[in-house]
């Protein structure tokens, strides 16, 4: 009876995930999005009420997603620009500020002030996370939790913001060397602390102790407040961008470059899963509702089921790049992103059912708006002159059908262009009509988003991408269309460590770089002969003088020649 109970628990558990995976991320549709001043940096949810934090520039806003993304609370004034924000709401009621000058300040929510003001960093501050703890009434220091910091200069501090001196309370120890660091002294070796430099920070929503943090050098630690040294050491083989705990503790995600992996914190950060689904850097991640988001400078949000980690839903944003991410707590109805061209973003869960009560209200109500006098109008304008005007419909004068847009030109005309390449690759347009699948490539690099519909491919479409490729650059007509679908996949999936992870492209991209490498080889040799051709031309335009009429060129430079 155990058994059979863990089975069906399971069996629950899985199929409650896949409901989800079908019926919530395919409905998170757009909603409002405003134009900020400057770059969206950072974008922080709060745990307890339903407000998220905003910075842009010099400036921190406090928005409400219920309200079409109206500003609450503003916050400015700052000497340089706001690099990083944790915002905690109800009892505390306090949002931490970290600038690029490495000044690092406290604010009261409710009465808009500066609390602390703290200057212990030298560089900009990348990070700043309260750590998990008993909130009270009211918005005190008293209740509030410490502050976590991380910046540039290489170190990593534990604040207690009810401290009124302002110092740290700890100095964690991220060098190699054996012994901690002072706390009031900065790294003296100027070239460790460049190459040390901590990037991103995140703490746990359960327990009051634990930390991650990124570095510049690929590492990524788990701290724990109470002792300086870091209690697990982890490596990521890039440069990290962010760090995220899972709810329960029991894993890291790690993002750099354009990577993405899981480390199991039970197993002493075993990897459990790596993927590269982004072609440009992976900015910000975010976890809710059985999955792991990813955005990144190349405009796009994958979202990775936990259990499986394989895609299971993508948004495109084209010509813009992803700067920021959060997902609002609990149910998790609400995404938003930050640009780095000055929008802020938002994506809200919509029911089928209330997608089409609105649907049908809007339908009956846009009939009883309707003024009889008009239609009437409308019917006297189209009324012919003449009743002899009035042409049947007989069998031999039917009206003619209105013509209907393929699939691929309904795909492009929604901006899906990612389904769009899918859609020629399922449909075997690259073999069967590759005048049509030139077409298609043609019009995705003119709209800059060929090689967002390229990224994340699996080996199958990339090598029948490749083949494409390689047919259509021996054709005179189609060699033009492929030369820039040949540069992305070059871009994407031609690095080392790409062809080792996919092995079965690798003999078709080695065919590419011999044909890229013939096809340069002739055109040197094109631009020589049509040198010489010049050449030729020029000496027969000087000669012309003592050339004897009738004699051809060539005869008199092989006598010349003699």
């Amino acid at each position: 009876m155990a058994e059979f109970k863990g089975l069906s628990v399971s069996f629950a558990v899985k199929q409650k995930q896949d409901v989800q995976k079908q019926l919530f991320w395919p409905n998170l549709k757009n909603g409002p999005f405003n134009k900020l001043e400057d770059p969206v940096c950072c974008v922080k949810y709060c745990q307890s009420v339903p407000n998220f934090a905003v910075a842009s520039g010099f400036q921190v806003e406090i928005r409400d997603p219920s309200a079409n993304n109206a500003v609450v609370k503003n916050f400015h004034r700052f000497k340089s620009p706001v690099r990083s924000i944790a915002y905690r709401g109800l009892g505390s009621g306090l949002i931490a500020v970290g600038e690029t000058n490495g000044h690092l300040s406290v604010h009261s929510v409710a009465m808009r002030t500066e609390l602390r003001h703290m200057t212990a960093h030298t560089a900009a501050v990348t990070g700043l996370a309260f750590l998990a703890g008993v909130v009270g009434g009211g918005s005190t220091l008293s209740a509030a939790p410490k502050l976590a910091s991380c910046a540039e200069d290489g170190r990593c501090l534990l604040w207690d913001v009810s401290d009124p001196q302002g110092q740290p309370l700890m100095e964690f120890d991220l060098s190699s060397a054996s012994s901690s660091t002072s706390v009031s002294a900065p790294p003296a070796d100027a070239t460790a602390a460049a190459m040390d430099k901590a990037t991103a920070l995140d703490a746990s929503q359960t327990d009051c102790n634990l930390l991650a943090c990124g570095m510049i050098n690929g590492r990524a630690y788990l701290l724990d407040s109470r002792q300086p040294r870091p209690a697990l050491v982890l490596s990521h083989e890039h440069p990290v961008t962010c760090v995220r705990l899972a709810p329960g503790d029991n894993a890291l995600y790690v993002a750099g470059d354009c990577w993405v992996r899981a480390l199991s914190l039970h197993q002493g950060g075993r990897q459990i899963a790596a993927y590269r689904r982004h072609h440009k850097h992976v900015t910000d991640l975010a976890v809710g509702r059985g999955a792991l988001l990813s955005c990144g400078l190349d405009g796009l949000v994958k979202v990775t089921d936990l259990l499986t980690y394989e895609e299971v839903q993508k948004y495109e944003y084209p010509n813009c790049g992803l700067l920021s991410m959060a997902l609002s707590p609990g149910e998790a109805d609400c995404l938003v992103l930050g640009t780095n061209d000055r929008w802020l973003l938002t994506r809200r869960y919509e029911s089928p059912a209330a997608a089409a009560e609105a649907a049908e209200a809007a339908k009956s109500m846009s009939a009883a708006m309707k003024d009889p006098y008009l239609k009437a109008v409308k019917a006297y304008q189209v009324m012919p002159a003449r009743p002899e005007d009035v042409v049947a419909p007989g069998p031999g004068r039917s009206r003619r059908p209105r013509q209907q847009l393929d699939q691929l030109d309904r795909l492009l005309k929604k901006f899906r262009h990612s389904d769009a390449l899918s859609h020629v690759i399922s449909k075997g347009q690259l073999k069967r009509k590759p005048q049509q699948a030139a077409a298609a490539m043609r019009e995705l690099a003119r709209r800059g988003a060929l090689a967002t519909a390229l990224a994340g491919r699996p080996d199958v479409h990339v090598a029948a991408l490749l083949k494409f490729v390689l047919h259509s650059l021996g054709n005179q007509d189609m060699a033009e269309d492929a030369l820039p679908l040949a540069s992305d996949l070059i871009e994407i999936y031609a690095a080392p460590r790409e062809l080792r992870a996919r092995p079965g492209i690798r003999p078709l991209f080695e065919r590419l770089r011999a044909l890229l490498a013939r096809e340069i080889e002739l055109g040197k040799q094109s631009a020589m002969c049509l040198g010489r051709v010049g050449l030729l031309l020029d000496t027969s335009a000087a000669a012309g003088a003592w050339l004897a009429p009738g004699v051809p060129l060539c005869d008199w430079l092989e006598l010349n020649s003699l």
